[in-house]
């Protein structure tokens, strides 16, 4: 056995607003065997690692519930012509530019620099849709090989079934999701699949017909730009959300992305549908995309989570956004509380990640894997259980970096340095990411 000791740790379980304490942290094998205040007796065995926290804070490492890791090397990335006119327009001249353009490297390289960045900012889940039309076949092996079995994440997978590229392709994304299926069985408590499609607009009768035969939650965007909204009215006499229902598609834990363009008749329907809903904040707005209302989800008691949208790798940015956008939407700074953000990053991320994971993840508790951050902060104010929130909020998000990522009891990054250092990986990703930017430019 394996038994590690965190001690001296102010610590945030996760579990409600106010479970904040000076304590300490025993794991056993990558799972917490139990957490204790800073007055209890510590086990007297023959520990094989014994951490001195220094005061530093200890928190759930972050889960984010809807990413693209596909477009990591868009970073920096020009395209021409780029003068979009709507929302599908943006789409064929940059992103499905970029991933009609993927090769096996790509995808690896992409996934494998994403894990990197995201551990640094300590990010220890992600679920991830991924799109690459033209290099379908084993991409789910890929990406559960860079996430999961060389970086130590924990990853929930997707990939994107359209019909844009004709039915050759569109059947190939349905045989690599069914695929997904029996793939996570090798990475128990680590992966989990979604049956990913990207959305109505861009998916025939028959793609939807197929899909709603199976059992299988999916992974879809819903709303985001008038394609799925007035437009997509006009062209099928029905909602995007309706039209899904129509087939079966969205069964119970589906995940739904965006929901900007979800009516009243539609929220009332996703009600009784047993699915999530995924906000995006940073994404909708450089996209100029709109904001979903989260009072609109709040009231019919439906959960919403949070994701960037494959937006960067610094979650808490996308933490900021979403409280300060949603004071946006509803006029009023009463309109978002940050028990509304514990509700969603907390308690929200970690139940649905928990539950296709099959394992407890997102929180710190007895029986619970053992995948949490530390951060070095040192408060100029008061600090309590009663006010953590507003501490997490305005002082340790702007802390920067965690000094320690752990996931599974592993230590991935220590005294805010990797382990392994990422110079020899990060080299091999430009020299790939190089080709792909020429082979767009042909």
């Amino acid at each position: 056995m394996n038994d590690q000791l965190y001690q001296n740790y102010f610590i945030f379980t996760g579990k409600s607003p106010d479970d904040y304490f000076r304590g300490n942290l025993w794991v056993r094998d990558g799972r917490i065997v139990k957490v204790f205040g800073s007055e209890d007796p510590i086990p007297k065995l023959s520990w094989a690692s014994q951490t001195n926290g220094e005061g530093k804070t200890l928190l759930p490492g972050m889960i984010n519930a809807h990413t693209h890791l596909y477009s990591t090397f868009a970073c920096g990335l020009t395209v021409r012509p780029f003068h979009p006119g709507s929302f599908e327009e943006m789409l064929e001249q940059l992103w499905w530019k970029l991933d009609r353009a993927l090769l096996s490297d790509d995808v690896y390289w992409s996934a494998k620099t994403a894990a990197m960045r995201l551990i640094d900012h300590g990010v220890t889940t992600v679920i991830d849709h991924h799109s690459s039309p033209y290099c379908v076949q084993g991409t789910g092996a890929l990406l559960s090989r860079a996430l999961i079995e060389e970086s130590g994440m924990r990853a929930v997978l997707s990939i994107e079934t359209s019909d844009r590229d004709g039915a050759k392709i569109r059947d190939l994304e349905i045989e690599e999701n069914l695929a997904l299926m029996e793939e996570k069985q090798k990475f128990p408590g680590k992966m989990g699949a979604l049956f990913g499609l990207h959305a109505s607009f861009t998916l025939e009768e028959e793609t939807l017909k197929r899909v709603g035969q199976w059992d299988y939650p999916v992974h879809i965007h819903i709303g985001e730009g008038d394609e799925d909204g007035k437009l997509h009215e006009e062209k099928y006499g029905c909602s995007a959300f309706e039209r899904l229902q129509r087939y079966d598609v969205c069964k119970p834990n589906s995940l739904l992305v965006h929901g900007i363009r979800l009516s009243n008749k539609d929220t009332e329907a996703l009600k009784k549908s047993g699915c999530r809903i995924a906000f995006n904040p940073q994404s909708n707005q450089n996209n100029g995309a709109g904001l979903p209302h989260y009072e609109r989800f709040k009231e019919r008691a439906i959960p919403v989570l949070l994701g960037n949208d494959g937006f960067g790798f610094d979650f808490s940015r996308d933490i900021r956004a979403l409280l300060i956008s949603q004071h946006h939407v509803g006029q009023s700074p009463l309109g978002f509380s940050l028990e509304d953000l514990f509700e969603v990053v907390f308690r929200n991320n970690a139940a649905y990640a928990s539950a296709l994971l099959g394992e407890t993840v997102g929180v710190i508790e007895e029986g619970a894997v053992a995948d949490f951050v530390t951060f070095r902060y040192m408060p100029i104010t008061p600090i309590s259980e009663k006010n953590f929130l507003g501490h997490w909020f305005f002082g340790i998000l702007e802390s920067g970096k965690p000094e320690e990522v752990v996931i599974g009891g592993n230590v991935l990054k220590t005294g805010g340095v990797f382990r392994k250092s990422p110079e020899e990986m990060v080299r091999e990703a430009e020299k790939v990411s190089r080709k792909l930017w020429e082979r767009m430019e042909k």
